[in-house]
C-alpha cells in the first residue's frame, strides 16, 4: 500500500512548539519536516517489530544521518535503549517522563 502523507498537528509542550507527525512515518518525511520546520529536536517513540528491530534501526539511522548534525535526536519507547546503543551517542535515550521533563527544560521548556 503506498504511503499517504498524513496531516500533522501542532501543539505546545511546556511552552515549546511541538509537531506530531503520526506513527509509522517514513524517515524521509521526518527528515523533510525537521528541515522545513527548522526543528532543534526530533523525538521518536521506537518499538521493536517482528523483524527484531532491523527496520526500526534502519529508519532511525536514516533520520540520524539525514537531519542536520545540530538537530538533537531523542528516543523513547521500548526499543530506545537498544536502538540508542547501536547509534553510538548520536541519540539521547529518554527512558521515562522525568528524563523527558529535564531535557525539555534544558532546551527551554517551562514546567
Amino acid at each position: 500500500m503506498p504511503h499517504r502523507r498524513r496531516p500533522w498537528q501542532s501543539r505546545s509542550i511546556g511552552g515549546l512548539g511541538a509537531t506530531y507527525l503520526g506513527s509509522d512515518l517514513p524517515a524521509a518525511d521526518i527528515i523533510e519536516m525537521a528541515a522545513v520546520s527548522k526543528s532543534e529536536v526530533v523525538v521518536l517513540g521506537v518499538t521493536l517489530q517482528e523483524d527484531g528491530g532491523t527496520r526500526t534501526l534502519a529508519e532511525v539511522r536514516a533520520i540520524a544521518a539525514g537531519v542536520s548534525p545540530s538537530v538533537e535526536l531523542w528516543l523513547g519507547g521500548s526499543a530506545a535503549a537498544t536502538i540508542g546503543e547501536a547509534l553510538n551517542g548520536r541519540v539521547l535515550t529518554i527512558p521515562d517522563y522525568e528524563t523527558l521533563q529535564v531535557q525539555l527544560t534544558r532546551v527551554g521548556g517551562r514546567f
